[in-house]
This record gives structure tokens, C-alpha cells and sequence, in this order.
């Protein structure tokens, strides 16, 4: 019932606006000057064409703006301001799409009613949440940035900065698949990590210096043994593999 009366009164609005929007119009095209065939036979005077055409172009331009304005009033998105309990301070205030009434963001602030402290961003398709955005103590800075699948709401990555500087990647089903740490540059990857998706485990890290070469891959085995390769960072080649049990002890070395 709620989203009937919804459209309803989005129709009326629309309906509204149309109509002023058609009056300005006929109102514009009632003010063009009209020139009898005559008026071309006669002499006439700079001064008051002049001062007429002047006055015209004055009152052209302020029906133009006007019916922009209606038009930017049509298409603008609807915001709302939510207040904590002392009713004065902003809690947050979210946004709706003009068209189809959805909320499509969400600004939280802290408790002093200025200091952002997150942001939500909505699809306007799906009304399910796409991107949070969370913010430091100072309101300007990112801590972290997740998205999410705009179908399912699931989310598929994190990104983190400073000083954690690392990117978590998910599959469809919001389990852990990669995560990407990097150097203190935030830039550069210091080491990628790879998980099973069914188990959680991870099953291999790879390990670069400050060039960007792979200098070591560490690869886990379903039985907890793992190996590990070691690399000519100039080269890339391999240099060797060392193998270890599950309990750490070492089990053989290959030289290549």
C-alpha cells in the first residue's frame, strides 16, 4: 500500500512539474517579437529596438533558467537528514534516487555530528549495498574500502590502508580466495597470499622484494607439508626447493 501511495504521488510530482515546465515554454514563445511586412518599408530607430530587444533577451534568459532549475528540481536526488536524540546533532543522512525512490548512499557521522565516519553506496537497481567506505578519526582519511556483489550483497574485496596496506579478494561466496599485502609505499607488493576457498587454508605464498621479483613461493600441501622455492631475483630462475613435514623438520633439498 506504502509503494503504491509512493507512485502515486512520484506521478503527481512528475505530472506537476511537467505542467509548470509547458506553461513557461508557451509563455516564451508568446514573448518572441512578431514583424509585420511593413515594418521592412519603414525606417526605424536604433534606440527603442535597442532597449526592447534588451528587455527581451532579459526576460528570455530568466524563463530559461527558470525552467532549468525545475528540470535540475526533477532530476536531483532526494536527501534526508537523520538526527541523534538531542534532535540537533546529524546522525546521517541518506540519499534516494530521484526516479525510483531508492536510497542509493548512506553518510554516517561520528558523535560529533560533522566528522564522517562511513560511507554506504547502494545499487539503484537492487537497493542491495555496492562499496563502504570507513573513514580515520579525522574524517578525510580511508581506513578501509569493501565492495560488494550488487546481486547478492556478498562482498568481494577489501582494501586497507595505511598501516595495514593490503587488498582482500573473495568469491561469490564471500570466502577468502587472495590477499595482497604490500610494502610501506602502498604500492609495491611485498607478498601475495592464496587461500582454498573450501577449506580456508592457504595453499601458497609468494614472496617479492622491493623490485617487484619473486624472490620465494611457498607452497602447502592438503597433508600440512609444504615446500618452499627460492629464486634468482636478477634471473628469475630457480635456485632451489626445500621440502619440510608437517611439524616443520626438514625433509630434502633440490639445488637446480
Amino acid at each position: 500500500m506504502k509503494k503504491n501511495k509512493k507512485i502515486i504521488f512520484i506521478i503527481w510530482g512528475l505530472f506537476i512539474s511537467v505542467s509548470v515546465i509547458g506553461l513557461l515554454i508557451i509563455l516564451l514563445l508568446a514573448l518572441q517579437p512578431k514583424q509585420s511586412p511593413q515594418s521592412f518599408n519603414q525606417p526605424v530607430e536604433d534606440k527603442p529596438i535597442q532597449s526592447s530587444s534588451q528587455q527581451e533577451q532579459e526576460t528570455y534568459n530568466n524563463i530559461i533558467n527558470k525552467i532549468g532549475k525545475e528540470v535540475d528540481e526533477l532530476t536531483k536526488p532526494r536527501q534526508k537528514i537523520n538526527y541523534r536524540k538531542d534532535g540537533k546533532t546529524i546522525f546521517y543522512i541518506e540519499t534516494f534516487d530521484s526516479q525510483t525512490g531508492k536510497k542509493i548512499k548512506e553518510d554516517t557521522y561520528k558523535a560529533d555530528g560533522k566528522t564522517l565516519d562511513y560511507i554506504w553506496i547502494f545499487s539503484p537497481q537492487t537497493g542491495e549495498k555496492i562499496k563502504s567506505e570507513n573513514y580515520s578519526a579525522d574524517g578525510k582519511s580511508i581506513n578501509y574500502i569493501e565492495e560488494f556483489n550488487p546481486t547478492t550483497g556478498n562482498i568481494i574485496k577489501t582494501i586497507s590502508y595505511k598501516p595495514d596496506n593490503y587488498i582482500k579478494e573473495y568469491n561469490s561466496q564471500s570466502k577468502l580466495t587472495k590477499k595482497t599485502i604490500y610494502f610501506d609505499d602502498g604500492k609495491t607488493i611485498n607478498y601475495i597470499e592464496e587461500y582454498d576457498p573450501q577449506t580456508d587454508l592457504k595453499i601458497q605464498n609468494t614472496v617479492y622484494n622491493k623490485e617487484g621479483k619473486i624472490v620465494k613461493i611457498i607452497k602447502n600441501k592438503p597433508s600440512k607439508d609444504y615446500v618452499v622455492e627460492e629464486f634468482n631475483p636478477t634471473t628469475g630462475n630457480k635456485n632451489q626447493e626445500t621440502y619440510y613435514k608437517s611439524d616443520g623438520t626438514l625433509e630434502k633439498v633440490r639445488y637446480f
